[in-house]
């Protein structure tokens, strides 16, 4: 079974997979995005041509919002099947001043408090559900999430508010970035309460759908654009905007189709025993109407989106340039079977076939002759590309120039209809016009907005590769993380596809283009180019192993880990993977500790006679004094391996930061844990020095070489006196019989359950 959107099926046709032709079902879900103007084309062709290679193939089309779909039904020689189950049962209403009103003819009261929202909201957690609200803007969505925040956090428990609280202190921890925005929606998780728009980024929306799918999150404020992409168990779905804007005709209402896709985001199987959709209505007047609209009628008819031109451009060349079709009649006869010509004019639908024709014969993308049509080199690369003919056009004109500046390259995908533009806000205006200039893009266009929302987004990537923080670009662009993703990937694959066709056009301008694709997708200046070929290494940490005079791949391999694991986002882990990439092996003795919580540690063993146990920690604490450091010194009869200390180490770190040390240094903190004892006298009972004591393990915190400490005790280093085997555990409370439950290999592990145990306990 291969699940796959509809542009990948698309792709998988293009390279001319064989074992397509042996699929014996096709299922279509969501078949009425073919009314969708951007996917629309691609689902149809698909379809269409999927239907052509594997006519045998049973095709199963799914939707739950088409009017017409008879008339689809016919079109793809199928059967027609209408249901009117629904596995949970769903009530549809309009909410107006305290009451809903159900097509049913019921009417609920709804306890109203801070406002009309706010009521509805809280209404639906007291009843144990949960809630998701449809509003028509980005900043809509904050705004009422932060807005209804307030009162759902006062419904919540307490287990449930401290879950919260570590997850909105995650969503911001989390980032490799710290942003605003990040900050304002953990502010809102915070409260039970999460808002959702493509200005997120892809973790944090799906952090946000996972809490709410766990019933953690109890409310998702959302853009009615996400209503199909948001699958949440709500048990009441409210739509309070039913309006929004567009950038050719301003403030127009939302169509039927959609607010039916959004009702049906309402009472999920299993976990909903009813859902609820409620409209909000802000005149009485407007009930009827309202339900009579939207409840009441049935949605649009879907229409084909094939006839557009960028659409046809694209499928045409993929139909001649994967032999698909040989001649003009094969491609008309192709056209035929699709949507737009079973629902269209036959006659204008060739003429805007010809018409492509036309422009790929002149760009030579093809060769035309007598009717036959066959590909250029130029025209299977493009197809392959995945491209608009028009972008590679433009590409192609670009690599015959003899510019080859970095803006003028970034300038260039932005050019091309496959690369969404950011138009040009009131303030944007001056700044554009100067960065026109800078660039010295100073020629004729014909049309200045829209040449003046290609520099825009070209300055966003040449902003984002010069460094500039996630904060600061959002700021400056009036967009989210979210968005940066998406352009920087578009215009990632865009510069590929243009240093692809370099190969054909311009071979000198490859190399600048490979390293400027690869400068957008980590957002680094050149300088960091051989830093972030590191597995592990992005644009933050790239940055600052070159402050740190890291600068090429041959100072790694000088580097001292230690050194490395000391620099703020590296880390010991990942300072040991450095030096394991550029081809230095490392002990992980020489790198253990914790340099992201600021305070490096290292584990040792020595062979000692401690006649006298007091003189030797006294001893060992007054040289850690004197060299910055702390000495926990441990009997190694007592240690049960490395990870055993490492575990006792990194537990009092993250104690002494959480505040919720028992003792008052570190040292003595670990030798509780190493213990997994409460009581200092008992960790030293259980695991400190002793008369008897022969071997030690030590645990030395900060910058000092623990061989100096070895040195000044008078002991040998020997780490195999840290080894488990043979170690007895019943000094653990740990008893044979308990023991003798796992193989013997795996019974240090009850000693590291041990310390984690002492962890819950505090």
């Amino acid at each position: 079974m291969i699940v796959a959107t509809s542009e990948r099926a698309d792709s998988l046709l293009r390279h001319r997979t064989n074992w397509l032709q042996r699929l014996s079902v096709v299922v279509a879900d969501e078949v009425h995005l073919i009314n969708d103007a951007d996917r629309g084309p691609t689902l149809e062709v698909t379809l269409a041509k999927l239907r052509q290679v594997n006519p045998q193939a049973q095709v199963l089309a799914l939707s739950a919002t088409i009017k017409n779909s008879q008339e689809l039904a016919r079109w793809l020689e199928a059967e027609h099947i209408t249901s009117e189950w629904r596995p949970v049962p769903l009530k549809q209403g309009v909410y107006f001043d305290g009451l809903v009103h159900f097509t049913d003819q019921s009417v609920q009261e709804v306890k109203v408090r801070e406002d009309d929202m706010s009521g509805l909201v809280t209404d639906v957690l007291a009843s144990g559900g949960q809630a998701l609200v449809f509003v028509n803007t980005r900043r809509s969505t904050e705004a009422l999430a932060k807005s209804l925040s307030k009162d759902v956090r006062e419904t919540l428990g307490e287990k449930e508010l401290d879950h919260l609280n570590k997850l909105a202190e995650q969503m911001v921890r989390g980032q490799e970035e710290a942003t605003s925005m990040a900050a304002r929606l953990g502010k809102c998780i915070d409260g039970g309460v999460a808002f959702h728009h493509a200005g997120l980024t892809n973790d944090q929306r799906s952090l946000v759908e996972k809490e709410f799918k766990r019933g953690r999150v109890k409310c998702i404020v959302a853009t009615p654009t996400l209503a199909q992409g948001v699958d949440t168990p709500a048990r009441r779905v409210v739509i309070r905007d039913l309006n929004r804007f567009d950038v050719n005709m301003g403030l127009t209402p939302i169509p039927v189709m959609e607010i039916k896709q959004m009702c049906g985001r309402a009472g999920r199987p299993r976990y909903d025993p009813y859902g609820e959709a409620i409209l909000f209505a802000k005149d009485e007047d407007d009930i009827d109407e309202l339900m009579e609209d939207y409840f009441l009628s049935e949605p649009e008819a879907i229409e084909s989106k094939l006839g557009s031109e960028p659409a046809l451009r694209m499928h045409i060349l993929a139909n001649i340039a994967t032999g698909h079709v040989g001649t003009e009649e094969d491609l008309f006869a192709f056209f035929n079977r699709t949507f737009f010509a079973f629902t269209g004019d036959v006659h204008a639908i060739r003429g805007k076939i010809l018409d492509v024709l036309d422009f790929l014969t002149k760009e030579e993308f093809i060769n035309r002759h007598d009717g036959f049509l066959k590909a250029t080199f130029f025209g299977k690369r493009t197809s392959d590309l995945y491209i608009d003919p028009l972008s590679a056009v433009k590409m192609r004109d670009a690599l015959h120039q003899a510019r080859d500046d970095r803006f003028f390259h970034l300038w260039t995908v932005c050019t091309t209809p496959d690369m969404p533009k950011l138009y040009l806000r009131r303030g944007d205006y001056a700044w554009v016009e100067q960065k026109i200039e800078e660039a010295d893009l100073t020629f004729p266009v014909e049309d200045y907005d829209f040449f003046l929302a290609e520099v825009k987004t070209a300055s966003l990537l040449d902003d984002w590769i010069t460094e500039r923080t996630e904060e600061e670009v959002t700021k400056k662009f009036g967009i989210g993380p979210g968005d940066i993703r998406r352009m920087t990937d578009q215009a990632e694959w865009l510069l590929y596809s243009m240093g692809e066709l370099g190969r054909i056009f311009n071979k000198k301008k490859v190399r600048a283009l490979t390293r400027l694709t690869i400068q957008v997708q980590y957002g680094i200046k050149e300088e960091l180019l051989e830093l972030i070929s590191l597995r592990g290494v992005g644009r933050v940490r790239g940055r600052a192993l070159f402050q740190r005079g890291y600068k090429t791949l041959r100072d790694l391999q000088k580097a001292n880990p230690s050194d490395l694991a000391r620099i703020p986002t590296i880390g010991s882990a990942l300072a040991m993977k450095i030096k394991e990439q550029v081809g230095a092996p490392v002990d992980v003795r020489e790198i253990e500790g914790q340099a992201a919580l600021g305070v490096t540690f290292v584990i040792a063993g020595a062979k000692s006679s401690a006649v006298n146990p007091e003189k030797a920690v006294r001893t060992a604490a007054d040289w850690g004094v004197s060299h910055a450091a702390e000495v926990c010194l441990l009997d190694a009869r007592s240690v049960f391996g490395r990870d055993h200390l490492e575990s006792a180490a990194r537990h009092a770190i993250r104690a002494r930061d959480s505040n919720t040390m028992s003792s008052r240094s570190l040292a003595m903190e670990t030798l509780l844990y190493a213990s997994g004892q409460r009581q200092v006298q008992d960790a030293i009972r259980v695991a400190g020095l002793r008369r008897e004591t022969t071997t030690v393990g030590i645990v030395l915190f900060g910058d000092a070489k623990v061989d100096e400490l070895l040195q000044a005790m008078g002991w040998p280093r020997d780490d195999e006196v840290l080894n488990p085997a043979s170690k007895a555990l019943a000094a653990f409370g740990i008893s044979q019989k308990e023991a003798e439950t796992i193989p013997t290999s795996q019974r240090a592990d009850l000693v590291l359950e041990k310390v984690a145990l002492l962890d819950v306990q505090k």
